[in-house]
C-alpha cells in the first residue's frame, strides 16, 4: 500500500559465530522499517533443503540457498513482493 511503512525481513541464526541479525536489527531501527527476523539452527536448515532445491531451475553451488528460502518464505508470510539485497556490495 502507498504511504505504508517499509517492511524488512532477515535471518539470523543460532550460532552467533554467523549470526548478524543484531545488524539488520540496527538498520531497521535506523530506517524505521516494520523488521521480521527469524532465528534458524542446522536443524532448520537440514528440514528445508530439499524444498530449497526444489525451487531452483538450475545447479546452484551456493549454500545461501537455504537461508535465502527461508527468507523468502518469511516474507511471503506478509507481502507479496520483495526487493532482495543479496549481492550488492559486488559492484563495490
Amino acid at each position: 500500500k502507498y504511504g505504508a511503512p517499509v517492511q524488512t525481513f532477515s535471518i539470523g541464526f543460532a550460532d552467533k559465530e554467523f549470526d548478524e541479525s543484531e545488524y539488520s536489527d540496527l538498520a531497521a531501527r535506523k530506517l524505521g522499517t516494520v523488521h521480521r527476523n527469524r532465528t534458524v539452527d542446522e536443524p532448520d536448515l537440514l528440514v528445508e533443503l530439499d524444498a530449497a532445491l526444489d525451487s531452483l531451475d538450475e545447479p546452484l553451488a551456493d549454500p545461501s540457498i537455504v537461508p535465502t528460502y527461508i527468507v523468502s518464505k518469511l516474507a511471503a508470510e506478509h507481502v507479496k513482493v520483495v526487493v532482495g539485497g543479496d549481492g550488492g556490495d559486488e559492484l563495490w
